[in-house]
């Protein structure tokens, strides 16, 4: 890459300080006041997806004694914070410490030096996929040289100012189009359900109507075949590359009214498949497993590639074609009325892990009228909701361009081309060699000299 004149490209390692957190002892957890903050993965990430860069309010504080005794340093306010181990580092979310703060030992904190700014480290470090250069096999991790060795492409230290503004400049207008589209988001939603509800109290179709009595509510056990689980095997992460080769569905394949093929991992081919678990045509497909908010999700499926295989934490139901249409049981379960009485059914310690027992699902008690009604019924759901399909669709498709613009500007920022240079400014190279000279006349020589030669010359923090 071709930088523009005054900027230099610089490891990390140099210009910054990069180092783990602290074990955090479950003895001091939970303390909810104190002088020093301590920030785990999960407050990275809450920040993160709330659209808030800067750390500041956290779930546990320590105080001085509690620090000395884990003999920790504090990292300094505006040093990017990010996850070092784990799944949390493909997700590729980072934040910055508001103030003086501890991160426990599965984050990497790195400090910018003096010629960095605090903002121009977080905005290069949002581009940087860290993931890439993890290690190991189960647990993914980073070592501190992995991060130390990453290039920055650093400006004059005005220029980079300049460079952070515009960045925030574009960015609140792209929020604010974001923050639009998640209230059109939110509407579409309420209407979906609105439909949806009327559409099992039988107020879609007067001619119906007294078919939706409760006394035609009969349980799903009655309505259904079979239910089995699937299988899920270890598998490559990528989704299989064709029809010939056999793959095993992701939960998030099963989406609420809709069947995302796409979600799915390669069987190995050491693996023998499964032909009775290939998904089929009008299968019903539940999920039973996992985070809260994704236990219960149901679609039909309408149309699949062939190879599918169903997974262990996904329920296959086969209706009775003489009791209730595939496209009918989609619709009720979907239904508020009816996700309210599953959620009830869910168990688990928490949130981030509940199940669906298939006694308890096969209880759920739905509306089943004549076919003829549930034919009316699809047909009025389906005209209602083609046209809020299409406004999802266009919302989707103007969130990625958003997404898209977010990328494009940081990356037209660390090329050098999102603000004008000036040049008056000093060059980069130049304010490094004055900050190694300060140093240099303030370290002794036999410092120096003891210094371990493995690491880097000098930390600009």
């Amino acid at each position: 890459m071709r930088l523009p004149e005054g900027w230099t490209l610089e490891p990390l390692g140099g210009v910054s300080g990069i180092r783990a957190g602290v074990g955090f002892p479950e003895r001091l957890q939970g303390r909810r006041e104190g002088p020093i903050p301590v920030f785990k993965v999960g407050d990275i990430s809450k920040a993160w997806l709330s659209g808030n860069r800067f750390l500041d309010a956290a779930q546990h504080y320590l105080t001085d004694q509690d620090v000395a005794t884990l003999r920790a340093a504090t990292f300094a306010g505006g040093s990017t914070v990010f996850a070092k181990i784990g799944a949390a580092l493909h997700l590729n979310r980072r934040a910055v410490l508001a103030n003086p703060s501890l991160v426990d030992n599965n984050v990497f904190a790195v400090t910018p030096g003096e010629a960095v700014d605090d903002l121009f480290l977080y905005y290069f470090m949002c581009t940087q996929r860290l993931g890439e250069l993890s290690r190991g096999g189960v647990v993914p991790s980073l070592r501190q040289s992995d991060v130390a060795g990453v290039h920055l492409p650093l400006a004059p230290l005005p220029e980079q100012r300049r460079v952070v503004a515009k960045i925030e400049e574009l960015f609140s207008h792209l929020d604010a189009g974001v923050a639009a589209l998640e209230r059109a988001e939110a509407k579409l939603k309420r209407y979906r359900a609105s439909v949806l509800k009327s559409a099992v109290e039988g107020k879609l179709t007067d001619e119906w109507r007294d078919s939706f009595q409760e006394s035609n509510w009969r349980s799903v056990g009655e309505a259904i075949i079979s239910i089995e689980q699937g299988w899920s095997p270890r598998c490559e992460s990528d989704p299989a590359p064709d029809h010939s080769t056999w793959g095993v569905i992701k939960t998030t394949a099963v989406q609420h009214l809709s069947f995302e093929e796409r979600e799915n991992k390669t069987l190995p081919v050491s693996l023998r498949p499964r032909p009775e678990l290939e998904l089929k045509v009008g299968d019903i497909l539940v999920t039973r497993a996992g985070p809260r908010s994704r236990v219960g999700v149901a679609c039909l499926v309408r149309h699949t590639r062939p190879r599918l295989i169903l997974c262990d934490k996904v329920y296959r139901l086969r209706v009775r074609p003489e009791t209730i249409l595939p496209e009918f049981l989609e619709i009720v379960l979907n239904a508020p009325p009816v996700l309210e009485a599953v959620e009830r059914l869910k168990s688990g310690i928490s949130d981030s892990g509940v199940n669906l027992t298939q006694q308890r699902f096969c209880e759920v008690r739905l509306p089943i009228p004549h076919t003829d009604a549930q034919r009316s019924v699809v047909s009025s759901v389906g005209s209602l909701l083609v046209a809020a399909g299409r406004s999802t669709s266009d919302v989707c498709l103007s969130r990625d361009r958003a997404a898209a613009l977010r990328r494009s500007i940081l990356k037209r920022a660390f090329e050098g081309r999102l603000v004008p240079q000036d040049p008056t400014d000093e060059p980069a190279s130049v304010l490094l060699e004055r900050i190694h000279a300060a140093r240099a006349t303030k370290t002794p020589k036999n410092a120096r000299a003891r210094r371990n030669p493995t690491q880097p010359a000098l930390d600009l923090r």
